[in-house]
């Protein structure tokens, strides 16, 4: 049979069964069922019932200048009880807002919300119908300023390892390497750098992004509150190189001849500097080293490399050498 010829049959079906004694019970009993879910829920939203809702807070009115220190909250938790209808219309249908208006409570620096007039806010939005037994919040305090921001200096407070065979390949980079503080006392603004929060990662075996917070300090509000920190992994691998010995603390009048004149050093470097050249390790036989040596032979050792090195290992450990008077 053919998708035609199926689409056909049903429709056949459908009109004689539509006609039917059946499909009109049917359609009846439907009709009752809903006209009684009607009459149902018509009767409970008559009942007194009690809910809880989260509800909205909006400070409007707030110039471009003001820059709240504490962050206004977005939301209160309130216990609300009514009957259902009430709380349909204002509460149930809708997410309520308080809304206050700026103006009307802040003065030099602080914006105070009483627990009177948090009361009175909350009845104007639900109305008389509507009885609050319960609320989170029930008054506000929040300090602001209207004095421009200031950038400083951001310090990672981190403690980060790499696994074995890895290393941490330079320096941690964040998003925001300096951010904007806004004080609530200006002339107490002595703020000369902002720290993040401290954070430890071991064992890295690849590169990590990190978001971190800002450390607090009360009485000032930082932007952005939180920073990206990216912390570059790299594998090691080994490499190995010929150093020129440098000869150090010779007399005045003396020459040290040494042989040989360059050595072989082993090392681990992140796998991006491999082609790099060596030209910051530095290998050295100090004079002085021969009052305690009379085998004929002079020690060397490693001086100084730099930090992106691990593992700097020399394969001769002295030279032979001579005298120049």
């Amino acid at each position: 049979m053919t998708g035609k010829e199926r689409i056909e049959r049903l429709q056949k079906w459908w009109k004689i069964f539509k006609t039917s004694r059946g499909f009109h019970n049917i359609l009846l009993y439907g009709v009752f069922v809903a006209i009684a879910a009607l009459f149902w829920l018509v009767m409970a939203l008559n009942d007194s019932i009690e809910e809880s809702v989260d509800v909205g807070i909006r400070i409007y009115n707030v110039p471009d200048s003001v820059t709240f220190i504490d962050d206004p909250p977005a939301e209160m938790r309130i216990s609300v009880s009514g009957k259902g209808t009430s709380l349909l219309q204002t509460c149930l249908l809708r997410r309520p807002t308080v809304n206050i208006n700026f103006k009307d409570y802040a003065d030099r620096g602080v914006f105070r919300l009483p627990a009177s007039s948090m009361i009175g806010l909350l009845k104007s939005t639900f109305g008389t119908s509507v009885d609050i037994s319960s609320y989170s919040i029930d008054s506000l305090r929040l300090q602001y300023t209207t004095s421009p921001g200031r950038r400083v200096p951001l310090v990672l407070n981190a403690n980060v390892s790499a696994a074995d065979g890895f290393v941490i390949a330079g320096k941690l980079r964040c998003s925001n390497p300096a951010v904007t503080i806004y004080c609530a006392s200006p002339d107490n603004d002595t703020i000369s750098r902002v720290y993040t929060e401290k954070f430890v990662k071991r064992g890295l075996n690849t590169s990590e992004q990190v978001e971190v917070k800002i450390r607090p300090m009360p009485g000032f509000k930082v932007v952005p509150a939180k920073v990206t920190v990216t912390i570059p992994v790299e594998t090691l691998v080994k490499k190995k190189s010929t150093i020129a010995v440098r000869v150090i603390n010779v007399p005045s009048g003396e020459s040290l001849l040494i042989f040989p004149a360059n050595v072989d050093v082993t090392y681990f470097v992140p796998m991006s500097r491999f082609n790099e050249a060596d030209t910051d390790i530095n290998v050295v036989a100090d004079y002085n080293d021969l009052a305690s040596h009379r085998s004929g032979k002079l020690p060397v050792r490693i001086g100084s490399h730099g930090s992106g090195y691990v593992n700097v290992t020399l394969l001769t450990d002295s030279v032979e050498y001579t005298i120049v008077r």
